[in-house]
């Protein structure tokens, strides 16, 4: 960003890091490294323990259930709620999808307005424009997110 004033809000979202612009290439490049060392698993941002559990807080309007980000399956938009679908059952959040999408990492992606998947519990992709998950759930791939996801995968293949 090219204003400081956000580097208190980057940090209480446990930000992977903060770069005021200009910036020069080796802090771009120490923020990057951050990212992928969390999304290893190499830390939880709120603990600092290296491994163990890295809890993601789910508000719900009258508690906060904590989740292991690799147990969440997919989030489904309901209204102003999203329904967490994880190996374990449902959690209805009062956090919308858009809230989630900010703060979910790089394994997930939205696949349609009212959904955002867990690409690690994909089974199977149908032609047809279905995700098939690997709880059997079956999740509509929009028209205008296909021709990234089918991207996504042609560079995973060659």
């Amino acid at each position: 960003t090219a204003s400081s004033e956000f580097a208190l809000k980057a940090f209480r979202q446990f930000g992977a890091g903060y770069i005021v612009k200009p910036f020069e290439e080796f802090e771009l490049a120490g923020v990057v490294n951050n990212f992928i060392d969390r999304t290893k698993g190499q830390g939880s941002p709120v603990t600092g323990d290296r491994g163990g559990f890295n809890p993601l807080a789910i508000p719900n309007g009258t508690s906060m259930e904590f989740l292991e980000c690799d147990s969440l399956i997919y989030l489904k938009a309901s209204s102003n709620y999203t329904k967490l679908v994880t190996v374990n059952g449902e959690i209805t959040s009062s956090y919308n999808l858009g809230k989630f999408k900010e703060i979910l990492g790089v394994s997930f992606i939205q696949v349609h307005r009212s959904y955002i998947i867990n690409l690690n519990h994909m089974k199977r992709y149908e032609m047809k424009g279905i995700i098939v998950m690997r709880n059997g759930d079956e999740i509509p791939l929009s028209h205008s997110e296909r021709a990234l996801f089918m991207k996504m995968f042609r560079k995973i293949s060659k």
